[in-house]
């Protein structure tokens, strides 16, 4: 279904808030011709649309929104550089691409104001998307630690090569 204008409003503002107005053109991230699913028992916003494929996932037991590989892709182009991104090393990139756990001894470089929970981007060394997930650790932690998990991978970017 078609949202309203209200509901795109209340979309944009809990994105501004989750990713502390980080967001350069909340517009262009959430176009005024999205769509959304509703819960047919509580009548809330379940999943944020764009042509058919999902953009956002909606979190009930925080009222934040969850990317999907569509949104994790535009939060990419949208959110200002360097902020709630993990850059991973060559060696963990094709385990990320597969949806892998990220862990703390492979990263190269992490956005210091990353709390537990954030929802981020995991980078390669070239600054390119290649997966997002859940914060585990926050990212000044994230950064000393030499074990541990440090990313919960919610899904990874298929490279276009079938080498990988």
């Amino acid at each position: 279904m078609k949202a309203s204008k209200k509901e795109i409003r209340k979309i944009r503002l809990i994105l501004q808030y989750q990713y502390r107005n980080t967001i350069h053109d909340i517009d262009c991230l959430i176009p005024d011709n999205i769509e959304i699913i509703k819960s047919n028992k509580t009548k809330r916003i379940k999943q944020v649309l764009l042509d058919n494929n999902p953009l956002f996932y909606y979190r009930p037991m925080d009222g934040l929104f969850v990317p999907a590989k569509r949104g994790a892709e535009r939060l990419h182009e949208q959110i200002e550089a360097e902020k709630f991104r993990v850059i991973i090393n060559k060696d963990a990139e094709p385990f990320i691409r597969k949806g892998k756990t990220a862990f703390a001894k492979h990263i190269l470089e992490v956005d210091s104001e990353i709390k537990i929970g954030d929802e981020v981007l995991i980078l390669n060394p070239e600054k390119l998307l290649i997966g997002w997930g859940d914060a585990i650790l926050p990212g000044r932690i994230m950064r000393e630690m030499r074990a541990g998990v440090a990313v919960k991978t919610r899904g990874g970017i298929k490279t276009k090569n079938k080498q990988d």
